[in-house]
């Protein structure tokens, strides 16, 4: 059901809106929530003019104008709110809903075709720092990574961190953190949901996503000499993390690889330039093209509980995955606009015209062992290649950054590496 706000708190005489320059950021928070409550917010040109905050917030808000959510009557002599709410409906629902005694529904609203998106790059990005390390470790006798290495990789990284990130070291948690939120371990690798949570994608979640991403070796790379662990920690990283997750991963080199307890050297240990440097993540120009996207670890992509195929793993499913996984860590360690809301249905519906013009995927099954809890857990994820064409200008930058920040199940493990390939775009048309 189409829902319209005709909001008349912009109203100089009987409207409640302050006029005061200062309560400029007020007025936009209460514009923007009401924009993701409903279909359309209206507000009277003629209170829109006459009010020093109207047009402000609507420049502060044009995302929300661009996309048709926020905007006003096409003139001021308009009789009235219902006359205008009815025009604006009948011209979105291809004139069938005026019935007697008829409702609104969704068969009812046409799907008009989705126009090109403007130059994205003016809008306020969505942000997400990073910060990397490296470290090198040389086997002493004959040590072969296993099949798909993450769970190993992340397993000794996170008995490290527990002996050098713990709040109390002289009282170390046996298993599971019991002082969720004040070690480095807890918030790098079992991060406690913030309350209130920061974004509605999180309500039922039972855990975060963890911050710490280990880059692990493509799966088949059994021997690797030395050993490179890359880690990858999104969101602002303190100097104590920064400390604690160096020891750690020297620490590493004392501790024992797998079941059959290799004994590693410590070659290197570093932090990458830039730490902190912030991933702005914005939709691209438009233009047409094609795009050849690659699976360098399993990827763990679920539709309705189980996992996707390549027969249902079209560019629309992708983007998705990879647009919600991009608002959700902006929104726990990043920041987030309500023009970020505000772009996912008309990329959504852009999405859906791009075409897969090749897949060459198959399915991973695999199992890894729980030091912790001595169990064993199933595990899965998609291996290859997809090709796309149409207009992919607008996505190229967000698969860009899903290729730093990982996609699908188990990320933590390393799962969901992936890396873009995008010739020369063409012009849209």
């Amino acid at each position: 059901m189409l829902t319209v706000c005709y909001d008349g708190e912009f109203d100089p005489f009987s409207g409640s809106v302050d006029r005061r320059c200062e309560c400029i950021d007020d007025v936009v928070r209460v514009l923007a929530m009401l924009c993701l409550l409903h279909d359309v917010v209206i507000v009277p040109p003629g209170a829109l003019l006459n009010h020093p905050l109207g047009l402000p917030a609507f420049e502060r808000l044009a995302p929300f104008v661009r996309a048709g959510v926020l905007g006003t009557t096409a003139s001021p002599f308009e009789p009235g709110p219902r006359t205008y709410m009815k025009e604006r409906v009948r011209r979105r629902v291809d004139g069938r809903l005026y019935r007697r005694g008829g409702s609104l529904k969704s068969s009812d609203v046409a799907s008009p075709p989705f126009p090109r998106l403007p130059g994205c790059t003016t809008l306020a990005p969505m942000k997400l720092p990073v910060t990397e390390f490296e470290a090198a470790y040389r086997p002493t006798g004959d040590f072969r990574l296993p099949e798909h290495s993450g769970s190993l990789l992340r397993g000794v990284l996170g008995r490290a961190l527990r002996q050098t990130g713990c709040s109390t070291p002289c009282d170390p948690c046996p298993a599971a953190c019991l002082r969720r939120g004040r070690c480095a371990y807890s918030r790098l690798f079992d991060p406690p949901l913030p309350e209130p949570l920061p974004h509605r994608l999180l309500r039922g979640a039972t855990e975060a996503p963890p911050p710490l991403l280990p880059l692990i070796p493509r799966p088949g790379r059994s021997v690797a000499n030395p050993i490179v662990l890359g880690v990858r920690v999104l969101g602002t990283l303190s100097a104590d993390d920064t400390e604690r997750l160096l020891a750690a991963l020297q620490e590493i080199a004392a501790l024992r690889f797998g079941t059959s307890g290799a004994d590693v050297e410590l070659e290197h240990v570093r932090r990458l330039p830039d730490p902190d440097r912030p991933l702005e993540i914005v939709p691209g120009e438009p233009g047409d093209g094609r795009l050849h996207l690659t699976f360098d670890t399993p990827a763990w992509l679920t539709h309705k509980g189980r996992l996707h195929t390549a027969g249902d793993l079209d560019f629309r499913a992708l983007f998705r995955h990879v647009y919600r996984r991009l608002t959700t860590l902006s929104a726990l360690y990043g920041e987030l606009g309500p023009e970020d809301e505000s772009r996912f249905p008309e990329l959504d519906r852009l999405a859906a015209s791009v075409r897969t013009t090749g897949a060459s995927l198959r399915a991973a099954r695999w199992e890894r062992h729980s030091r912790e809890l001595d169990a064993r857990h199933p595990m899965m994820g998609l291996l290859g290649s997809l090709r796309f064409e149409g207009p992919v200008g607008v996505f190229r930058p967000l698969l860009e950054a899903a290729a730093l920040t990982l996609i699908g199940k188990c990320t933590s493990h390393g799962l969901g590496r992936l890396h873009v390939d995008a010739p020369e775009l063409s012009p849209p048309r």
